[in-house]
C-alpha cells in the first residue's frame, strides 16, 4: 500500500477490466505491476514536495488525486497502442503544474505537513581543479 494511493483506489478509478487491458496482466502480476506504478507516481510527488516538505507526506485527498492522475497516465503510456486519451494527458499535465507550483512555494498545504529543514535549498558541490588544461597537454 502506498503513502498516498492504494491499489484498491486505483482499481476503483480505472476499473478492473481497463486495468487488465492496460497492463496486459492477470491477478497477482497485475497487482504487483500496479503497485510499482503507484510507487513511481508517489516518488514523483515526493521529488517535488521534498523541496518544501519532509517526505513522505501524510494522507491527503489532493495527494491521492495527484497520485491517481500520474499513475493513470503511466498506465496508459505503457498500455497497448500509443494513444493516451486527451483528458488523461491534460490531467497529468495539470498535476505536474501543481507539483511545480508546490516546489516553487506558490502552492502549500497550510501547515498540514512538516516543512523541510532547509526548504528550497540545493546542495553545493565545489569544483575540482582542472587536471587536463592546454598547458598540461602541450606535449600530447
Amino acid at each position: 500500500m502506498g503513502n498516498y494511493l492504494s491499489y484498491e483506489v486505483l482499481e476503483q478509478r480505472i476499473t478492473r477490466s481497463r486495468l487488465e487491458a492496460l497492463c496486459n496482466l492477470k491477478e497477482n502480476d497485475l497487482v504487483l505491476f500496479s503497485e510499482l506504478v503507484i510507487e513511481r507516481a508517489e516518488s514523483l510527488i515526493d521529488g517535488y514536495a521534498s523541496l518544501r516538505y519532509r517526505t513522505p507526506l501524510g494522507r491527503d485527498p489532493l495527494l491521492e488525486e495527484w497520485a491517481l492522475c500520474i499513475a493513470e497516465y503511466e498506465l496508459y503510456k505503457r498500455g497497448p497502442g500509443s494513444d493516451i486519451p486527451e483528458k488523461i494527458r491534460r490531467s497529468y499535465q495539470d498535476t505536474l503544474q501543481c507539483l511545480q507550483e508546490l516546489a516553487a512555494g506558490k502552492l502549500s498545504f497550510n501547515g498540514k505537513f512538516q516543512t523541510a529543514e532547509h526548504p528550497g535549498k540545493s546542495l553545493f558541490v565545489s569544483e575540482r581543479e582542472n587536471v587536463f588544461d592546454p598547458d598540461s597537454m602541450k606535449e600530447y
